[in-house]
């Protein structure tokens, strides 16, 4: 054996101006040859296998000072680098050359200090030689002849001078390789910005972040478990594109044991093949994750993962994942407050438009209806329903339905308002039900005043829909108080105009509202020469039924007459108390004719049979005056007043009569 430091290495002797030639060419391609790491290698061994006696081939490894181990290599050997293997091995002539920086020569394989190997059992001879850039061992190559030989002082100067310009060009080679990392990397980080870049959901968020994270480090699988700031979303997780097929059970579990290893971990983690074996007792290729941290907390985990067989992460991987992880957080956090706006913003548009609901002329059916379709586009929902209970809570007095789903007569059936409003108003907040029938995911809201409960407020999703969310709930609950104060409001403000139009006694239109009614349909018949007719009653001897009996029989006795009047006549017709026990209608289009017959069937509906009172049967009978409008109808007190004439002209004719 050998050493450089034996011997001085003369200036080169021996071969020829052509041989010295070729290796001058070769060594000046070697310089020139550009490329990837491992292309420079592959020429290395080639102008080494070309230009000495290694007729077994070359080979050379590099060395990694910080890991201690021998990593990426080249040969020429038949078998690759099993034929070479002693002379790699870490124990072996290739570790004790990166040890002393020193040529070692073996001319005979019989006097290999590092003993016989079965693996070597072709080679007679070899040469390896230290590859030094920057005063550091970087790797080691190798010249292998099958017969033992003394190796010329010419060849161990050009095998010194292939490992000098080896660990230039490996030098260039990786700092291109590292320059051209960075710039994919930097590409990497500026696609998946501009791919967050109008994004609305968060969903669409995470998606693209584990898609670009997948892409950007070739990785066979990618995952983001993001830690939620609610009881109800303590994990959720998202995967990316998956290499086009499922994630395997080992890869899988080794991700989710990686998020346990990494816990509060503040820097990204690579995890080796054998790392996750080993710790995680997983099966599967490298994994390499990176904590999303906001305000020095970690909110959730991006990994990246290789299946088994599949080349290890390397610590520029760990640095582009940490790059992406710090973009999710933006992206994330500006996906959250713009979600929290919107909804912000959604809140405060119903609200607005429950309010101009509220406002609106047009009863209360009008008013709800503006309410629900504000309701149903804000959360959104399928069918929005309010039903609106009487006074004792006990019946519904209005129910209106709006959305995708129907309105009116296909919304909500009164079956299942008259089922939930009970259990809605003993409850203390929303409540939620599952689909019964056609109905799907129900939410319940009771809608509730300081003086007690008006009715409820029911959205539901389609059938097969899934259940309101806590944010959907909280949303209604909003909006529940502001309808439950719209809703009190109308009836409120219902019962006023009740109470100032119509007679507190009878349910019907008083005579101012008898006379304000009347007075527009009659400038409608004028204006476009319509039939009007009017109709006035009252009935026979009432006054002899309060001195007989008192007034409160006469009370009931004017309740009755009107409830049967108010069954005999049309929805269109106008009915009111004209004064005591007389009575006056409006018939709208209805000429003298046709107003006699409806006269006729009245004064039948309420004298053909006795009437109950607290004492006991009474038979009434009224009296009926019929008039129709005239050319010199001047209006509608003049129409009553010939309604009247014709009325008395009814009494003096023997009474329970019709005249006109």
């Amino acid at each position: 054996m050998l050493h450089a430091a034996d011997h001085q290495l003369p200036e080169p002797v021996g071969g020829g101006d052509d041989h010295r030639y070729a290796r001058m060419v070769d060594l000046a391609e070697l310089d020139l040859h550009a490329g990837s790491p491992k292309r420079v290698l592959n020429r290395v061994v080639a102008v080494v296998t070309a230009q000495l006696p290694a007729d077994c081939g070359a080979s050379v490894v590099l060395w990694d000072g910080v890991t201690k181990r021998f990593t990426e290599g080249a040969s020429t050997a038949e078998d690759g680098f099993g034929i070479a293997e002693k002379v790699r091995a870490e124990d072996g002539a290739s570790r004790w050359v990166v040890d002393n920086q020193e040529q070692l020569i073996v001319a005979n394989i019989e006097d290999d200090p590092f003993g016989p190997n079965p693996k070597t059992g072709s080679i007679g001879a070899y040469v390896s030689t230290p590859i030094v850039h920057d005063g550091r061992s970087s790797g080691v190559l190798h010249a292998m002849s099958s017969e033992p030989r003394e190796w010329t002082d010419d060849d161990l100067v050009f095998l010194h001078i292939v490992a000098g310009r080896a660990a230039s060009a490996i030098s260039g080679a990786k700092l291109t390789a590292e320059a051209r990392q960075e710039r994919e990397r930097a590409e990497a980080l500026s696609f998946v910005a501009n791919a967050l870049i109008g994004l609305a959901t968060l969903d669409e968020v995470l998606q693209t972040i584990v898609d670009g994270a997948a892409a950007a480090l070739a990785a066979d699988h990618a995952r983001l478990v993001r830690v939620g700031r609610t009881v109800d979303n303590i994990r959720r997780t998202v995967d990316g594109p998956m290499a086009g097929h499922a994630v395997p059970d080992g890869v899988d579990q080794a991700m989710n044991a990686v998020f346990d290893e990494v816990g509060e971990s503040m820097y990204a983690s690579l995890f080796t093949t054998n790392q996750i074996e080993e710790r995680l007792g997983a099966d599967s290729g490298g994994i390499v994750a990176a904590p999303l941290v906001y305000s020095g907390k970690p909110i959730g985990f991006l990994c990246a993962a290789r299946e088994r067989g599949q080349p290890e992460f390397e610590g520029g991987d760990a640095s582009l994942l940490a790059a992406m992880a710090s973009q999710a957080v933006v992206a994330i956090e500006n996906a959250r407050l713009a979600s929290e706006t919107q909804e912000a913003l959604a809140e405060l548009s119903a609200v607005y438009e429950i309010v101009q609901a509220q406002n609106a002329e047009g009863g209360l059916d009008q008013m709800l209806s503006g309410i629900t379709a504000a309701v149903a586009q804000a959360l959104p929902a399928y069918r929005v329903t309010i039903a609106v209970a009487e006074d004792d809570a006990s019946e519904v007095r209005a129910i209106v339905s709006t959305g995708r789903g129907g309105s009116g007569d296909r919304g909500v059936p009164l079956r299942l308002v008259a089922d939930v409003m009970e259990e809605a108003y003993a409850a203390s907040g929303p409540l939620t039900a599952d689909e019964a029938g056609d109905i799907g995911p129900r939410l319940v809201i009771p809608l509730r005043t300081r003086t007690g409960s008006v009715g409820v407020l029911i959205a539901e999703h389609a059938p097969g829909g899934a259940p309101f969310n806590d944010r959907q709930m909280e949303l209604a609950s909003v909006m529940g108080s502001q309808v439950s104060v719209a809703v009190a409001n109308a009836l409120l403000f219902d019962q006023t105009q009740r109470l100032a139009t119509t007679d507190p006694l009878l349910g019907i239109n008083n005579r101012r509202h008898l006379f304000t009614l009347g007075e527009s349909v009659f400038g409608a018949a004028k204006r476009y020469s319509r039939a009007l007719s009017s109709v006035m009653f009252d009935i026979d001897r009432f006054k002899k039924i309060n001195d007989t009996y008192g007034h409160a029989v006469g009370d009931e006795v004017l309740v009755i007459v009107a409830n049967r009047v108010t069954t005999t006549i049309r929805d269109v017709d106008i009915l009111g108390r004209y004064g005591g026990e007389e009575f006056g209608l409006v018939l709208p289009e209805t000429a003298a004719a046709q107003a006699l017959t409806a006269a006729e069937r009245i004064r039948a509906a309420v004298g053909d049979r006795p009437i109950v009172t607290s004492a006991g049967e009474l038979h009434v009978t009224i009296s009926l005056g019929v008039a129709e409008i005239a050319a010199h109808t001047e209006d509608i007190h003049a129409l009553f007043e010939m309604a009247d004439q014709a009325m008395y002209r009814a009494k003096r004719m023997g009474r329970d009569q019709v005249q006109s």
